[in-house]
Order: structure tokens, then C-alpha cells, then sequence
């Protein structure tokens, strides 16, 4: 198995949460629940450290990880057994024989693994490719695109950049990524198709998102590092400030000046 990340069960105890339906500002859990919230029953593939296992791997790879779910949804239902018409498999619909496709289990074995036992062979295809670009974050646009069409890929497209059109047998095969029929499949529409798969599966999504924030999914999506460099800069400054002009009145008395 990957030896990319290891599942940290200190994550658990994370008492905040990120919207659901991709807002971007935190919520309080006990404020608001998700829409399906406690409606979904989760089969028997979702093990008991599925989400650790998820939030680790987005992390590792700098991805929103309420993307990253919407984005496997779209692609396999977040089903681990799930094989399409072509014989892609698994939650990603990775092709057997494919270039980072793992060598370690049959085919029937791969789809026959848990979610947990899955997953780092997930983020481990997407690694290689991170690599092969220099790259140390990626948008869940940019995962589907990898899964899609990985030769067509251009790192930093604009929404509006042209992956397939009418005439190749890749838009032939993929027009759902057209709902307008204007002809072209776009980056944006990957994005599209991943906010319709949330959308379209509420009680699915709404566990996921769950499950994903009490294993630590906003901490694995913040920019740390910079949150971290600005708060050390304006407790600097703030101090540098009092010293030289005094402790304004609203700064309480124990804050050393």
C-alpha cells in the first residue's frame, strides 16, 4: 500500500465545520445541519477510517477535500466496487493497464478493497502526477481533468480552456460534461459536473462532508502557513506598536506592552 499519509485520529475532535454546499466560511455544527444530515445510511465500503484516510490524502496533495468528495461522486458514487462501461474501476474509475494504475491486486481485488484500503491508491495516482508537474496543490477541477483526459492536461487553465469537441471520440463518449451542447467540453464544465453531483445527492454528500470535517477537513484545506506567518507579523507589530506608542485603551491590562 502508498506510503503517502497515515490516518490521524487526532482529528477527531475538531469542533468546527465548513459548509457543505462549498460557501467556504465556517459553521457551527450545532448552528445549522447539512442538508440529508442524518438521513443517509452508509453501506458497509465506508469503514470506520475512511474519512481520516480522505482528509490525509487531500492534504498531501493540497486539494479541497468537499471537492475532492464531490468530485468522486461524480465519478463512482464514492462506490470502491464500481467498474464502468469501459472497465475503468473504482472510486476514481481508474483503467486497468493504465499508466499509475496499482499493480499490487486483480481487478476483482481492487474493487473488492474498502474505502480506507482504496483511497491510497487514489491520491497515489494523483501524486504521480502532481509530480510529474511540479505541482504542490490542485483543484478538484484539475483531479477530474488528470482522471478524464490526462494527455490534454495544461496546468493553470482558465475555466474557459477547450479539453474536447465534437469530433473526437472523447466528447462522443463524455457529452453529459456538455449539458448546453455547445460542442466543447471546458475545464469549467468539470467543475460544473462535480457542484451537480453534490447537488444531485444530498443525503450522500451531507454525510460525506460530515464525516470529512470531524476527521479535520478544514484544517487540511486552510492555508496554514500563511494564516501562521500573518498572525506572528501582526502580533509584531502590535507589539511594536504599544512599545513605541503606548497600550491603546481598549488592550487589556495583562497584554505585556
Amino acid at each position: 500500500m502508498p506510503a503517502l499519509f497515515r490516518s490521524d485520529s487526532r482529528r477527531k475532535n475538531v469542533k468546527w465545520a465548513v459548509s457543505p454546499l462549498k460557501t467556504r466560511k465556517p459553521v457551527w455544527i450545532h448552528d445549522r445541519a447539512p442538508i440529508g444530515f442524518g438521513q443517509y445510511s452508509a453501506p458497509d465500503y465506508f469503514d470506520t477510517l475512511w474519512a481520516s484516510v480522505f482528509v490525509a490524502g487531500c492534504e498531501a496533495i493540497g486539494a479541497n477535500p468537499y471537492d475532492v468528495a464531490g468530485l468522486l461522486i461524480n465519478e463512482s458514487g464514492f462506490n470502491p466496487s464500481a467498474t464502468n462501461s469501459i472497465g475503468c474501476v473504482g472510486l476514481n474509475q481508474q483503467c486497468p493497464g493504465s499508466q499509475n494504475f496499482t499493480s499490487d491486486y486483480s481487478t476483482s481485488q481492487y474493487t473488492a478493497l474498502t474505502v480506507s484500503q482504496q483511497l491510497p491508491y487514489v491520491f497515489a495516482f494523483w501524486q504521480n502526477w502532481l509530480s510529474q508537474y511540479g505541482l504542490l496543490t490542485i483543484s478538484a477541477r484539475d483531479l477530474y481533468w488528470l482522471n478524464f483526459l490526462p494527455a490534454t492536461y495544461v496546468p493553470y487553465s482558465p475555466d474557459s480552456y477547450v479539453i474536447s469537441s465534437q469530433g473526437d471520440p472523447w466528447y462522443s463518449s463524455n457529452t453529459s460534461l456538455d449539458p448546453t451542447g455547445s460542442g466543447e467540453i471546458t475545464a469549467g464544465d468539470l467543475m460544473n459536473a462535480i457542484s451537480n453531483a453534490e447537488a444531485n445527492n444530498p443525503g450522500l454528500y451531507s454525510y460525506l462532508a460530515e464525516m470529512i470535517t470531524l476527521a479535520g477537513g478544514p484544517l487540511a484545506y486552510l492555508p496554514w502557513p500563511w494564516f501562521a506567518a500573518g498572525s506572528a507579523a501582526a502580533g509584531f507589530l502590535s507589539f511594536y506598536a504599544m512599545k513605541k506608542y503606548g497600550r491603546p485603551a481598549w488592550v487589556p491590562r495583562w497584554v505585556p506592552a
